[in-house]
This record gives structure tokens, sequence and C-alpha cells, in this order.
């Protein structure tokens, strides 16, 4: 890093590049949202075959998600015990009609659980998508080096960097500052004078 010719540091999006769809999210909030709205069309989805309909529209939506690679093929130790939590009761659920009184009411609730199941692996799946794309994102200070700070200057005497400044906030609207940055919708950064 101790040449001007390291790559360059992130700079600002324009706007109308930063405010980009990504069509795997969209379809996947689509979907849930058609799913929700369906159930709630159906009489809020208690009806066994309005249920059931859409424990099977989750499942290939899971399959066909899986195989386009829509959904990722890592999740984290907390998704993972969730879904193997869920599955075991799933589990413990079909084992049940072996005891039950109903059979038929067993597997009535063995695809309720199926179903949030589904839901569950959609939801993990998104939830795991959105915290790795947010793992960019380093909070602290770094140790400080000569040569870091060399390239920095160098940067700035070639015109190369361009230090993006949303607003400047006196000390006593320190409050304003917070809002601003945790409304998400800053544009650069936020500084704070005395």
């Amino acid at each position: 890093m101790g040449s001007a010719t390291s790559p360059p540091l992130p700079v600002a999006m324009p706007h109308r590049l930063a405010a980009r769809v990504d069509p795997p999210a969209f379809a996947a909030w689509t979907l849930s949202f058609t799913l929700v709205a369906y159930l709630a069309l159906s009489n809020g989805g208690y009806e066994t075959v309005v249920r059931s309909q859409v424990g099977v529209a989750v499942w290939w939506i899971v399959l066909l998600g899986a195989v386009a690679g829509l959904l990722p093929s890592r999740v984290g130790t907390a998704g993972w015990v969730a879904i193997a939590l869920l599955t075991g009761f799933a589990a413990w659920t079909g084992l049940a009609s072996g005891w039950s009184e109903s059979a038929e009411r067993s597997a009535t609730e063995l695809g309720r659980v199926a179903t949030y199941l589904g839901v569950l692996v959609l939801a993990v799946a998104s939830l795991w998508d959105t915290l790795r794309a947010r793992r960019g994102v380093v909070a602290g200070s770094a140790p400080e080096r000569a040569a870091d700070f060399e390239w920095l200057l160098q940067l700035v005497a070639a015109n190369e960097l361009t230090v993006v400044v949303d607003r400047t906030f006196p000390l006593d609207h320190i409050v304003d500052a917070y809002r601003l940055v945790d409304s998400g919708h800053k544009r650069g950064n936020v500084i704070v004078r005395p």
C-alpha cells in the first residue's frame, strides 16, 4: 500500500446508482408479499387446503431458489440451529401419527409445521444475505501506519481522493447529527465541529 498505484479508496456513488434494486431480494420480498396476500384473502389461511397450498408453494420457492442459486449456500450457525430445531419438531410431529388418536390431525399438523419450516428457511436465507451484505462495514480504528498515511497524501496530492461531506453540525446540535446518521439517509460524512 506504499505507492499511488494501490487500489483506489471507495468513493460515494451517485444517488441513481446507490438506489439500484437487488433483483433476488426484490423477488424474495415480492413472493413473500404474494403469499401473505393470498393467505389474507383466503380466510386468513385457517383452512387446511389453503394452508397446504401455501406450504407447497413455499417449498417450491425454496427448492427453485436453491437450484437457481438465489438462496445463499452458507447460513450462519444461529440460522442452522433454528432450522434444526424446527426440523426436529416437524419430525416429532410426524412420528406422533403413530400414537395419535387421529392420524389425520397429526398429518394436518405436520403440514402446518412443514410450512412454518419452509418459511423459516426463506427468512433465514434472506436474513443471512442481508447480514452478509453489511459485512463490509467495520467499526473502530485501525492501527496507524506511516505507509498508509503517505499513500493517502499521494492520493490527495494527485486529486484522486474525494471526501464527500453531507453536512456539518455545531457541537450543540450533535443530536441532530446522530439522527441524520441513524436515519440511513446520509450521503457522505457528517462532521461535528466544536
